[in-house]
Formats: structure tokens, C-alpha cells, sequence
């Protein structure tokens, strides 16, 4: 026995005499099979003659049943099953007769895992019976923390440079427990024009539990509006005098990315005589984003005019004559432009009504 206990039957044996009569038997024996404590065993011999003695053993203490023994976790996972901490098992032991000796300390699974798991246990009660191993505890841990990345989806141009929208696509992963579905933010889109057009940082969680650092932040220059394209010297629409044309000339200019290829001049149009209706265009001009934009001008060159002589007057004057009545028409060029040298339909008259 152990402790004072039994873990099995106890079998108790008396040994009887008698000098005088004798006994009817040499020895009595009592089996106590019960569980229990201080239990009690009798023996009683008996002479020929009819007398008997007895004797009673105390103290009796018989456990034949193992104690128990169950393991758990003290505290539940997440509702996702995961926890992203170490867990602690705690073992729970009983005896209902004898009593344990000893129950195990706790146990903390602190590896990381899908199927973490505690090592099983025995215990014996005080009477030296030996439990069934106890259950295994098995958890999901991760104490990692996922990752997120930004990054654009397209590549600037050779300056560094976008002139449209730019969209920011996030990355988002995680080695273990994994990420719920959609957790990975939607791309962001960044349409504001500027030199340093930011996303904004964003997070993840994993189902643990765990919560990324902050993803980096994507900055990009963006420049959609169109160069500056201006004609310089001439005036769309003006009406100039042989012989006094301005230059003309093209500016480019642009607030945001710069200009990288000015516009270049071109003009077409007019007569051999330099007189005529003449176009200018400006072309050509790309700012750093890769935006382009021309601008074109038309102007007119005539004959200089010296005036008209009489009986003819010159403007403001408005010259009246009979209906019917010829007029010679004197004037003078400043030099031999030849005959032809009135516009289509000139000269005119108009009939004012008195």
C-alpha cells in the first residue's frame, strides 16, 4: 500500500485456539473488496464448548479507481479560431477517494502554428493509481503581424512625370492565419494635378488579430493641363501694311512640369507680293508630362495707302454725288504695285437713302 491506501481487495487472516475445548476452526479469514475509507474487518473464532472471540481490524483504506486528469485552454481564441498570443493550459485533476498526489503546473504554448499543440499528462492518486493521459490541447497562434504595400500600377514618363490619373494598388499578405476576404484596401486613385500628389497610408488586419505597420506612401507628380501656347507680334485678325508686318513669333510657357520642347513657328498663306491673308502657327510645344498644345493666328497684309485725291475725300469724310454720275477715282500707292491692286468688289458704292 502507499500512503496507508489499498488498490486492491485486503484480505484479513486470525488464527484461533483453544487449550480446553479446542476450536472448531484453526483460522478465520475476511476479504474487505469495497472502496472506502477506515473500513473494518472482523474476525471471530469460536471452541467446541460454544464460546467465541472476536477482533475487529480499523483503519481499513482500499482505491482502486485512477484518478482524472483534463486539460484547457484559459483563455478562448478570436472568432476567426486564432489566437496571436501564447495560450496557457491548465490542467484539472480530481480524486474522489484517496486524492492526488500531484497536479501538473500550467503549460504556455508560445510557438507559432496552425496546430500548436500541449503534451499530455499523467497524475496518481495517493493510493498509486495512474490516470489515462490526458487530452491534448490544440490551438492556432500567430503573433505576426501581416504586410501591406503601395505601389502605382504605371510607370512615370522619362522626367518623372504622369499627365493622367494614377492609380495606387495595395498588396497585402500574410504567412499564417491569413487574411479575410477583402481585407486588402481597394487601389486609390489620384487625380489631383501637382508636383507631390501623396496616397495615404493605410493598415491591414490578419484573422489573429494582427495589425500591420502602416503601408508606405506612394508620391507622384502629375501634370494633365496643356502647355501655354502664345503668338507673339501678330494679332489673330488684324489688318497690317505692306511694308509693316510684325515679327511673329511663338512662347511657351507651363506652370507645373515645365516646358521641354518650346513650340516652333510656321506661316503659310499670302501672295508672292507679300500682300494676302497669312496664317501663323505655333506647334509642336510638349511640356515634361508629355502635354501637348499649338495655337495658330491669321492676319491680313494690303498695299500701303497714301489717300485719295479729288475730286475724291479721304475718310472720316463721306464722299455723296448724283445717282448716275461718273467719278474719276485719283490715288496714289507710293510705288508700282501694278494694276491689280484692288480686293474683290472694290471699288464699291452704297446707295444712301435721304
Amino acid at each position: 500500500h502507499s500512503n496507508g491506501w489499498n488498490t486492491s481487495n485486503v484480505t484479513f487472516n486470525w488464527s484461533c485456539s483453544d487449550e480446553t475445548a479446542g476450536v472448531v476452526a484453526a483460522s478465520v479469514s475476511q476479504t474487505v473488496s469495497g472502496e472506502g475509507a477506515n473500513q473494518t474487518a472482523t474476525g471471530a473464532c469460536t471452541d467446541n464448548a460454544g464460546n467465541s472471540a472476536s477482533n475487529t481490524q480499523n483503519g481499513i483504506n482500499i482505491d482502486k479507481t485512477a484518478p482524472t486528469i483534463s486539460a484547457a485552454a484559459t483563455t478562448q481564441p478570436n472568432a476567426n479560431g486564432w489566437y496571436n498570443d501564447d495560450v496557457t493550459v491548465h490542467f484539472t485533476c480530481a480524486d474522489s477517494l484517496s486524492g492526488v498526489a500531484s497536479c501538473p503546473t500550467n503549460q504556455v504554448l508560445s510557438s507559432e502554428g496552425s496546430a500548436v499543440t500541449s503534451s499530455a499528462q499523467t497524475i496518481s492518486d495517493l493510493a498509486g493509481n495512474t490516470s489515462a493521459a490526458s487530452d491534448v490541447v490544440t490551438v492556432k497562434i500567430d503573433k505576426t503581424a501581416p504586410t501591406i504595400s503601395a505601389a502605382a500600377t504605371t510607370q512615370p514618363n522619362a522626367n518623372g512625370w504622369y499627365n493622367s490619373n494614377v492609380t495606387v494598388h495595395f498588396t497585402c499578405a500574410d504567412a499564417l492565419s491569413g487574411l479575410a476576404t477583402n481585407a486588402c484596401p481597394a487601389d486609390q486613385v489620384l487625380s489631383s494635378e501637382g508636383s507631390s500628389v501623396a496616397s495615404t497610408a493605410q493598415t491591414i488586419t490578419d484573422l489573429a488579430g494582427n495589425t500591420s505597420a502602416a503601408s508606405n506612401v506612394v508620391t507622384v507628380k502629375i501634370d494633365k493641363t496643356a502647355p501655354v501656347v502664345t503668338i507673339t507680334g501678330v494679332t489673330n485678325g488684324a489688318n497690317y501694311p505692306l511694308g509693316s508686318v510684325p515679327a511673329a513669333g511663338c512662347s511657351t510657357t507651363d506652370a507645373l512640369s515645365g516646358v521641354a520642347t518650346q513650340a516652333t513657328l510656321s506661316v503659310t498663306g499670302g501672295n508672292a507680293d507679300g500682300t494676302g491673308s497669312f496664317t501663323v502657327t505655333c506647334s509642336g510645344a510638349i511640356d515634361n508630362a508629355g502635354n501637348s498644345n499649338s495655337a495658330s493666328a491669321t492676319y491680313t497684309v494690303a498695299y500701303r495707302w497714301t489717300g485719295f485725291f479729288q475730286p475724291v475725300d479721304n475718310l472720316p469724310v463721306i464722299n455723296t454725288v448724283n445717282a448716275g454720275q461718273a467719278i474719276p477715282v485719283k490715288f496714289s500707292l507710293g510705288g508700282n504695285y501694278g494694276l491689280n491692286i484692288f480686293a474683290a468688289g472694290y471699288p464699291a458704292s452704297q446707295k444712301v437713302n435721304c
